[in-house]
């Protein structure tokens, strides 16, 4: 038997996107540090929250980074460029999401094995692998 290695892009976080919920949201981070071609990322992994419930409540909110889980309302699906401010962002709320597949500095800042079994008790329709 043969095996080989399936490639993705480098932030596809979800196990199956297609089994996976997500929704269009503003992101930004203001505290975001440029890297070395100027530009300022919030990293696909990382935890959003806004004011409000951003699904019953106003749209047009900003949701930015949280390390608070019971904060989280979702988690980003695809790596943001917030180099000149709010972008559009997709907010996964159910889904299968491979920590393995997290950029390292992301996932040492939201996926500890704490802070995984925090998460998965704030969003119940998210499940975290390492694989």
């Amino acid at each position: 038997m043969q095996f080989r290695d399936i490639l993705s892009p480098d932030d596809a976080i979800l196990v199956k996107e297609d089994q996976a919920v997500a929704f269009t949201v503003a992101v930004d981070d203001p505290s975001a540090q440029a890297d070395a071609d100027g530009n300022k990322f919030i990293e696909a992994g990382t935890w959003l929250a806004a004011s409000t419930d951003v699904l019953l409540g106003d749209r047009k909110q900003v949701m930015t980074p949280t390390t608070d889980a019971n904060k989280a309302q979702g988690v980003l699906l695809h790596r943001a460029n917030v180099n000149n401010g709010q972008v559009d962002g997709a907010l996964v709320i159910a889904g299968v999401i491979n920590r393995a597949m997290i950029e390292t500095a992301t996932k040492a800042k939201y996926y500890s094995d704490d802070q995984v079994h925090n998460l998965v008790k704030s969003l119940p329709k998210i499940t975290v692998i390492d694989r």
